[in-house]
This record gives structure tokens, sequence and C-alpha cells, in this order.
């Protein structure tokens, strides 16, 4: 399981290949804006993102007593 902070770590390794954010967005169909919102950690990432990452996201169910 990876935290936030280490799938923004794959997505900068990404855009630093692509050779840019722009370049990356247009590649994988999403808007710069919404990728750098990933980047900035003010979005999470959805599967328009994690999908060429090789990555889905898992929910987890916790439960605690009220």
């Amino acid at each position: 399981m990876l935290t936030n902070l280490q799938v923004r770590n794959r997505l900068k390794r990404e855009i630093l290949r692509a050779g840019s954010l722009r370049n990356l967005a247009k590649r994988w169909c999403v808007s710069p804006s919404y990728m750098s919102d990933v980047m900035l950690g003010q979005r999470n990432p959805g599967p328009a993102i994690l999908k060429p990452l090789g990555l889905k996201r898992r929910i987890r169910r916790d439960y605690m007593e009220a």
C-alpha cells in the first residue's frame, strides 16, 4: 500500500520523463490543472492518473466504537 506522497513521487518521476507536467497531462488525457492539483496534494489522484502508474485505489473501512 502506498501513501499519497509516494504516489505523488511516482507521478513526479513520470513528469520528469515526459519533460513537463503539460506533456504528461496531454499524453494521459487529463487537464494540466488537475495533475498540478494532485502534485500539490490539493486533490487525490483518480483512475486517470492511477491507472497509467499501474495503481488502483483501495478503500479500507475501519470501524470504531461510538
